[in-house]
C-alpha cells in the first residue's frame, strides 16, 4: 500500500468464516460428502475497501471405497463471491463471481510404498460485468495430485502437481490462474 498511494497506510483486515461437513458412508462401499462455507473480509484502510467481499459455497461429493481399488468419488463446487464497494465495468459499484468446478478424486495406496491421490476437474468461472469485449465466462481444466514412494525406511520421495483457476481479488481481473510443480525427497538421519 506504501508503493500505491507514496504515503504510510495502515490496514486492518478482518476475515470472518464459518463452514460445516457432513459425511456419509463408512470406509468401505458408497460414501457422500457435503460442505458450506461463508466467508466475510473487511478491510479499514479506504484504498482496500474495494477487496471487502463475502463468499458462499458447497461441495458435494459422491463415491465409492474399496481396498483393491482405492476411493473415487464425483465432485460439484459452487461458490459465489460479491464486491459490494467494487467498481465495475458498467460503471457503477458492487459485482462478483460464480465459480463451478465438476470433476472426480482419486487415492489409494500401492503396497507399502506407493500412495496416489488426485483430482481433476473443468472449472467455470462467470462475472456479473465485464469491459466491452472482455467474455464475462472462463472455462478451464484444473487439476492437483500427489505421488509419494517410499524408496526405504529412511527415504521418501513426493511429487505433486496443481493447476487452479480462482476469482481474483484485484479489481480489472476474472481469474488468477495458479500452476505448480513440486519435488521433494525427505531423508531421516
Amino acid at each position: 500500500l506504501d508503493d500505491l498511494a507514496g504515503v504510510v497506510t495502515e490496514n486492518l483486515q478482518e476475515q470472518t468464516s464459518q463452514s460445516v461437513t457432513a459425511l456419509c458412508g463408512r470406509g468401505r462401499g458408497f460414501n457422500a460428502a457435503l460442505s458450506g462455507l461463508r466467508q466475510d473480509v473487511s478491510n479499514s484502510a479506504a484504498r482496500q475497501q474495494s477487496a471487502d467481499h463475502k463468499v458462499e459455497g458447497g461441495t458435494l461429493a459422491v463415491g465409492y471405497a474399496n481396498p483393491s481399488i482405492g476411493r473415487i468419488a464425483a465432485m460439484y463446487a459452487y461458490s459465489a463471491q460479491d464486491y459490494a464497494n467494487r467498481p465495475n465495468a458498467n460503471g457503477g459499484v458492487g459485482g462478483g463471481y460464480q465459480s463451478q468446478t465438476i470433476g472426480a478424486n482419486y487415492e489409494n495406496t500401492l503396497g507399502r510404498k506407493l500412495k496416489i491421490v488426485g483430482a481433476v476437474g473443468n472449472t467455470r468461472l462467470k462475472r456479473d460485468s465485464a469491459p466491452p469485449g472482455v467474455p464475462l465466462e472462463f472455462t478451464s481444466t484444473t487439476y492437483n495430485g500427489v505421488l509419494s514412494y517410499a524408496a526405504s525406511r529412511r527415504l521418501d520421495l513426493t511429487v505433486a502437481l496443481g493447476r487452479s483457476v480462482t476469482p481474483s481479488n484485484r479489481a480489472g481481473k476474472l481469474y488468477d490462474i495458479s500452476t505448480t510443480t513440486d519435488l521433494l525427497a525427505t531423508y531421516r538421519f
